[in-house]
């Protein structure tokens, strides 16, 4: 099969997207507990999943290297 063979080239552009979108779960003293992996769309999705996550801790927001948004525990938003 060569490199321009269209199953090939097909396949190849199907394969999933590394996510870009991380929450980092953080302790009292703001430090990462953990950090969840995000498939979102946009960052209005991303926002409401990490929102979920901040139900006992803050939670920043990234997209690669650009932060987003930090949201506080049990608020739902910054």
């Amino acid at each position: 099969m060569s490199v321009h063979d269209p199953i090939r080239r097909a396949s190849t552009a199907l394969k999933p997207q590394k996510p870009a979108y991380r929450a980092l779960v953080l302790d009292a003293e703001k430090k990462v507990l953990r950090t969840e992996v995000l498939f979102a769309q946009t960052d209005a999705e991303a926002l409401s999943l990490a929102a979920a996550l901040a139900w006992q801790c803050d939670v920043e927001l990234w997209d690669g290297l650009r932060f987003i948004e930090q949201i506080a525990a049990g608020t739902g938003r910054a």
